[in-house]
This record gives structure tokens, C-alpha cells and sequence, in this order.
């Protein structure tokens, strides 16, 4: 089998090379560069590796032909702003880590074919959370005591317009209405019919961030 992963530069496309070229089915992988200077040492000298230049905002640099599968990963932002902007917004309330081990298994298991189309896929962390686990995970990775305080639901807006552009206000306060007993994604969470548990636990992404923001 022959897989396409672009972009393969960001952190999720990493995860997705790498879970690929892990699997016991040994596939070829060529990831897309707009640098090739950006591909890892343990990816161009993987012998089922392949880096090739190329930038999905130029459909004349892409090739997809001949393969069984491609990996794309385009951040739904449609109104002409900043698509890598918004996607490392994205990426700070994700594991994408996460997401590209979740989108290389799933490609791998594309010869059964899927019930939908499109088919919608719910990744989740590997448990449920409380304020109090956040709280530790927290405490844990920085070594510091964190202190936990209460926004009412109806200050939210206010909270998240002292650190967050104006743009994206809206978007975090309704995104946390929604997480909250009785909200829209709450009750969901409890009906999903195609959901994936991912690895990485608060820890494990908080250390990252942590790590990234002490580099």
C-alpha cells in the first residue's frame, strides 16, 4: 500500500507519518513538504519514506496519483483569514498527537469501507476530566500549586476577552457553554455512535505545551 500524508511539517502530520510507517503492514509514505529542510532524520532514512516538495495551495505541486489513500489536513477556516493562525489556535485544544495516529489508523483500515460518507469521526481524550484533574495535571508539569477559580457562565464572555482576540471570543464562550451540564456537546457525549479514544492523557499534552512554551 502507498500512503500520502500533506502536510506532513505539522505536528499532527508527524504523528501520522510515524504511526504509518509503525504499522506491521509496512506501507510507503511520502509526506508533502513546502521545505524539505523540515523533514525529521528518522523519516529520510526510513527505507518506506519518501519527502516530497510540494504545498496544498498550489494544486500543480500535488500528485496523488497511484496511491491507496491520502491523509490532508486543512483547517476548516473558509473566510479568508489565517488559516495557520487559526489552526495552531486549533492545536492548543487538541492532542495532535492524537488526531494523527486516529487519521493513520483509520486509513489503514479503509479497505472495509465506511458506513457513511462522509463519515464523521468523534476523537476523544482517553477518559473524562473534572476542573480538579486539570487542576493536578497542571500542578504536575509545572511544579507550581494552581490555583482553580469560578467564571459564572454569564461573565465567560467577559474572562476570555482579557487574553483571547476579539474574533475568537464568541467561539471560546460557546464552546465552553457547550462542554457544561446541559450543553449541546455534554449531551451528545453521551450518544456518540462513532467515537475514538485517543492516548494521550492531560499530562502528556500539558508537558508538551509546557515544554514548547520553555524552549
Amino acid at each position: 500500500m502507498k500512503f500520502i500524508v500533506s502536510p506532513a511539517s505539522s505536528q499532527t502530520g508527524r504523528a501520522a507519518v510515524q504511526a504509518l510507517l509503525n504499522d506491521t503492514s509496512a506501507p510507503l509514505v511520502v509526506g508533502i513538504y513546502r521545505d524539505l529542510g523540515k523533514v525529521p532524520a528518522g523519516f529520510s532514512s526510513h527505507p518506506n519514506f519518501k519527502a516530497v516538495q510540494g504545498n496544498l495551495t498550489d494544486p500543480s505541486s500535488l500528485d496523488f496519483a497511484g496511491v491507496d489513500g491520502v491523509i490532508v489536513m486543512t483547517p476548516p477556516k473558509y473566510d479568508g483569514s489565517d488559516n495557520i493562525a487559526h489552526a495552531k489556535v486549533i492545536a492548543e485544544n487538541v492532542s495532535t498527537l492524537d488526531i494523527g495516529r486516529t487519521c493513520a489508523k483509520e486509513l489503514l483500515g479503509t479497505g472495509s469501507g465506511s458506513a457513511t460518507n462522509p463519515q464523521i469521526i468523534d476523537l476523544q481524550g482517553p477518559d473524562w476530566y473534572s476542573t480538579r484533574d486539570v487542576q493536578k495535571a497542571f500542578e504536575h508539569v509545572t511544579g507550581k500549586s494552581i490555583e482553580v477559580r469560578l467564571v459564572e457562565k454569564d461573565k465567560l464572555a467577559d474572562f476570555f476577552a482579557q487574553f483571547l482576540p476579539s474574533s475568537l471570543v464568541g467561539d471560546y464562550t460557546e464552546m465552553s457553554l457547550s462542554i457544561l451540564p446541559g450543553g449541546l456537546l455534554d449531551a451528545e457525549a453521551k450518544t456518540l455512535q462513532n467515537a475514538r479514544r485517543g492516548q494521550d492523557t492531560l499530562v502528556d499534552a500539558f508537558k508538551r505545551m509546557w515544554d514548547e512554551a520553555n524552549t
